[in-house]
């Protein structure tokens, strides 16, 4: 994934062209392309091979004509380097609310709230984003989109292909060196999910039911079917929901909110859900906690330095137990 970087970085706003000529079928044009646009003014400039020698003559003149253009009018981020404003609400980079208002044809405007996802084109230097209307999508699921659109996006700016995982099929302590390790947030992820299936499957009443489940409204990562004997979860109920989240930054109040409400959503067949955090949770999770804590819906918030814990002690369940002791009497 290092690569991929890598070679973005290096041939960032830098196209290569291979195209027949006007007159010749036979012949081809074959050159590298610069192209940096800050504001709505282009600076294009091409290279060709014949020109400089070669396609690597080519390719080096348009890269030193490249950095000392950058130099000159100023270095675009691309959107995985992004970071998180000292406005933004929401805790993640390139996340932000703001209001949206449309015009009609009949001459009157409506105004709404939403959820926008934003990342700047590496190759143009211009900020895209996406937008998902509150009252259309609900906030939770709006939030949800915004992050899903951001983080697709910058998967296709560093060309990343998602990969084909099997359940279970490594030993604990390769995936969570993959959970650890993994680039793309789609691995991370991914990783951080089959961890915890494999997890969850070995503890005595419970059984993995589903993953990556997508209904009309929102999508859950495990769906947990409870036969424990316990009496600490048989008397929850039968269906239990996990959310895992792999980030960079931790946890923030938002999620939270948005997985509890997962749990509601399930016709009051569902009361306690696992929230995994494999970089912690922000102090605003624990606020959350105490001032729903005398609702039904139970989430228990988990970290990866508990599970690793749990790993090297060899009892995850003890973890689960644990845990929901600590967040019934927080």
């Amino acid at each position: 994934m290092t690569e991929n970087k890598e070679e973005l970085d290096e041939l960032r706003n830098i196209k290569r062209m291979d195209y027949p000529k006007k007159d010749s079928e036979k012949q081809t044009h074959r050159a590298w392309w610069v192209r940096i646009k800050r504001g709505k003014k282009p600076h294009n400039k091409y290279f060709s091979d014949n020109k400089y020698g070669g396609e690597e003559q080519a390719l080096a003149a348009a890269i030193k004509y490249r950095d000392e253009l950058e130099k000159e009018l100023g270095f675009a981020r691309t959107g995985f380097e992004a970071f998180r404003r000292k406005t933004n609400k929401s805790g993640i980079a390139g996340i932000h609310k703001s209001l949206n208002t449309t015009h009609r044809k009949n001459g009157k405007s409506y105004s709404y709230l939403c959820w926008y996802a934003s990342w700047l084109d590496p190759i143009t230097g211009k900020r895209r984003n996406r937008s998902f209307a509150i009252p259309k999508y609900g906030e939770a699921e709006a939030l949800r989109l915004a992050i899903k659109a951001r983080e697709e996006a910058i998967e296709n700016i560093l060309g990343i292909k998602r990969p084909t995982l099997e359940w279970g099929k490594l030993p604990l302590d390769k995936l969570v060196e993959v959970v650890e390790n993994a680039q793309s947030a789609y691995e991370k992820g991914r990783a951080l999910e089959e961890l915890i299936y494999v997890l969850f499957e070995g503890v005595s009443g419970f059984s993995v039911n589903d993953t990556n489940v997508t209904t009309e409204t929102e999508e859950i990562d495990l769906v947990i079917l409870n036969d424990s004997e316990d009496p600490r979860f048989s008397r929850e109920s039968a269906i239990l929901l996990i959310e895992c989240k792999n980030w960079s930054s931790k946890c923030g109040k938002n999620e939270f909110v948005i997985f509890k409400e997962k749990i509601e959503n399930r016709s009051n067949r569902c009361t306690l859900g696992f929230l995994i955090s494999w970089n912690g949770f922000a102090e605003t999770v624990t606020k959350e906690m105490l001032r729903g804590s005398h609702e039904q819906a139970l989430v228990i918030p988990i970290d990866g330095e508990t599970i690793k814990n749990g790993i090297k002690d060899g009892d995850f369940q003890k973890v689960l137990l644990d845990a929901w002791h600590r967040t019934v009497t927080l």
